[in-house]
């Protein structure tokens, strides 16, 4: 059996394009005037000054003064409304918590404790001084986060004993 060999064939030779001479004819508008108009420029403009101009006279009259005004009373607290005995019964309760709780702040302070433990001694220390800051303003609320405080700080002491 004979194989065929394919011959590769020159390319076509191509003619060069013949040129075109065309001329393209003004595009009249039939809106557009034959006869453009034409624009000089504008004649130049001489400043002036303005007239003087006459002061007016203006009534003026005494400012009175504004009579002394107390400050606005501060608006109500929100708050539990405690009696007198009341007041100093939840006293004492936040300071027996404060107490215990600062002692027990002292104690995590020499021991050594993993993550998670000086994360909840951290809280401890923070509700610890919310309750603090919240002694004269809501007595009820300081007394919560304190013994809030007391609850956690006991429950740390008796993990890292």
């Amino acid at each position: 059996m004979v194989a065929k060999v394919p011959v590769e064939k020159p390319p076509p030779v191509l003619q060069p394009p013949p040129e075109i001479a065309a001329e393209i004819p003004p595009i009249e508008d039939p809106l557009l005037p034959n006869n453009p108009p034409q624009f000089s420029p504008p004649a130049p403009v001489r400043a002036t000054a303005p007239p003087p101009r006459t002061p007016k006279q203006v009534a003026v009259q005494p400012v009175e003064t504004p009579a002394v005004v107390d400050p606005p009373a501060p608006p109500p607290q929100l708050g539990q409304i405690f009696t007198p005995q009341q007041r100093q019964e939840n006293s004492q309760i936040l300071e027996g918590y404060l107490t215990q709780v600062k002692r027990a702040v002292a104690t995590f302070a020499t021991k050594n404790l993993n993550r998670e433990d000086r994360e909840t001694a951290e809280l401890v220390k923070n509700f610890l001084l919310q309750a603090e800051q919240q002694r004269d303003k809501d007595l009820a609320a300081a007394v919560n986060l304190a013994k809030r405080a007391d609850s956690l700080a006991k429950d740390l002491l008796d993990r890292v004993r």
